[in-house]
Order: C-alpha cells, then sequence, then structure tokens
C-alpha cells in the first residue's frame, strides 16, 4: 500500500471529508470518483464502522436478516431451490477488506494454526496466500481460496466466541451455542441479496446505471466498500452486485452439500464482479471455481447464523 496521497485525493479531505456521504449517494456521482473517494479514504484512514480493524479483529458491521415463517423456494438463474427453512441470521454489512483479513494473517492464533484448516486436504492446508490485486485497506480482499475463505471464517467464530445479539424475531443469537461466524450458503445469501420475499432481480430492485461497479463501471479494479450506497439491499447491505464475486458455503453440483471440505468439489460464487458484466451480478446468478483457486475476482463475506448440519 502507498502513503503518499495524490491531487485527487487532497482534494476531498478536510472539510470536504465530512460531505462524502452526500455525494456517494448521488446516482450521478462518476464511478471514477467513487473510486477515488475510496482510494482517499484508504490512505487517510476509513473511520467507517464495518471496514477495518478494531482490538486486532475486524470490525464487522452485522445486520439482522427477516426470514420467513415457513420453508421458502428460492429461484436461481438454473433451478430452484427448496422448500427450504431459513434460519435467522445476521450477515456482514460489507465484503471482507484488506485489512479486515490482514487480522487473521497477521494473528499468533491465526492462519497458521492446525485448527483452522481441519477437513481441507492436506495439499491445501495453510495454502499460500496470493498478492491481492488492489492493496488498499477498505477494497475488498480478493486473490482467495475457499478454503483460505473458511479457514478465516472458523478463527474469527473462535475469537468472537460469546458474541450475541437478538434478531427479529426476539431469539438471541450466541456464537459458541448456536450460532457460528461461517460463510453463507447460497440460499442464505439469495435471500438477503435479494429481499426475501421480494425477489428483486438486483439489491436495489431493477437494473439502473451507476449502482454497482460491474464492467459496465469500466473501471477495471475494485473500489473501496461501499462506495454505492444506493446500490444496496433494502436493509443497508452494500456491494452485494459487483466489486468481487463471493464465496459460498455449499457445493455447486449438490447444492445441499454444505460440508464439502474434502470433496474438491466447485463451490458457489455469487454477486458479480468488477470485470463481469451487469447479468452476473444479479440476485439469481449463480456460478462457481474450484475450491484451491485465488482469483482476483473472489472475495468473501461472512454471516453469524445457526451451525450447518450436513
Amino acid at each position: 500500500m502507498t502513503d503518499k496521497l495524490s491531487p485527487t485525493e487532497y482534494n476531498f479531505i478536510d472539510p470536504e471529508q465530512a460531505q462524502l456521504p452526500l455525494e456517494l449517494k448521488k446516482i450521478e456521482t462518476t464511478h471514477e470518483r467513487r473510486r477515488d473517494i475510496g482510494d482517499g479514504l484508504g490512505i487517510i484512514g476509513d473511520t467507517r464502522p464495518g471496514v477495518g480493524p478494531k482490538d486486532g479483529l475486524p470490525d464487522i458491521r452485522w445486520l439482522p436478516i427477516e426470514v420467513a415463517p415457513h420453508p421458502v423456494t428460492i429461484k436461481t438463474k438454473d433451478n430452484e431451490i427448496g422448500p427450504i427453512t431459513i434460519l435467522p441470521f445476521f450477515m456482514a454489512q460489507y465484503q471482507i477488506t484488506y485489512a479486515q483479513f490482514d487480522t487473521f494473517l497477521r494473528a499468533e492464533d491465526g492462519f497458521k494454526e492446525d485448527r483452522w484448516w481441519f477437513g481441507v486436504p492436506e495439499q491445501y492446508q495453510k495454502q499460500a496466500m496470493r498478492s491481492p490485486r488492489t492493496k488498499i485497506a477498505n477494497a475488498p480482499r480478493d486473490s482467495i481460496s475457499w478454503y483460505q475463505c473458511v479457514a478465516f471464517a472458523r478463527w474469527l467464530s473462535h475469537r468472537l466466541n460469546g458474541w450475541e445479539q437478538p434478531h427479529f424475531n426476539g431469539q438471541l443469537l450466541r456464537v459458541g451455542d448456536n450460532a457460528e461466524v461461517r460463510l453463507p450458503t447460497e440460499w442464505e445469501w439469495q435471500w438477503a441479496a435479494q429481499g426475501g420475499m421480494e425477489a428483486r432481480q438486483y439489491p436495489w430492485g431493477k437494473w439502473q446505471d451507476g449502482s454497482a461497479n460491474t464492467s459496465e463501471a469500466g473501471l477495471s479494479r475494485t473500489t473501496a466498500v461501499g462506495m454505492y450506497p444506493q446500490g444496496s439491499t433494502a436493509i443497508g447491505l452494500m456491494d452485494m452486485a459487483g466489486n468481487l464475486f463471493e464465496w459460498c458455503q455449499n457445493d455447486y453440483k449438490d447444492f445441499l452439500i454444505v460440508d464439502g471440505y474434502d470433496n474438491k468439489q466447485h463451490k458457489v460464487l455469487r454477486g458479480g464482479s468488477f470485470d463481469a458484466n451487469r447479468h452476473r451480478a444479479t440476485c439469481a446468478a449463480r456460478y462457481d471455481h474450484p475450491v484451491n483457486n485465488r482469483h482476483f475476482r473472489h472475495g468473501l463475506r461472512v454471516v453469524v447464523g445457526p451451525p450447518l448440519r450436513p
């Protein structure tokens, strides 16, 4: 990461910085301006809740996802999933950032600990990290494999043991008891992205230019997280379309397999990316990739939800 500010970055620093949230909400704000705002915040220190680390851990802003009181069927671009019961869960408002993932890499009990890699094929345990394509603190961490995402989530679940929060229905979710930090299943992911029963085409509704960092933006790279607030879901989840594809917990071919740590089957990716067009960023679009692949268009978002049972 560079520590020098460009003339563009200087342009918005104090006192203009206080006006940035208003500027980002304007649909007419250009993609290039959003990129520059995010880069500048990353250099001077992005203090938005949920974006950086705090006390050596990712400072995640957890949003409660309202679920249906009955089994639901979710329509993807390929098939239907369900009827399936989606239990109460919380989802991270943002994709995990470079700075947040770095806490796992630097922690004494983090990346190098054997326990976060159990069940993973031996040749991929402590899989070497690939240098991220966008080395900015508040950009989503890219170039990570499914195995590395699982290890990160297991570590964070351990470190957040005892964290608790009541859900909409009054149920108390407590990490280490009736909940864990993990990757979302693709049905949890799509339910959150589409606004539940609203079944939106995109997180915000119908396609609107300027609402996401897809290939149409022409940036050819990620932006800092949360630079498209007008493209959020109804409850405020950011970048559920564009920026980076997000790894999900389950297998692609047999989507009900949620514990395929050693089967080497392709896993699901959702949400599109900066170099994929808008049709690949719909809430229903699903894709797959080998679990050991560390592609620059792949990242993650985590949830606090009920422990998964195969």
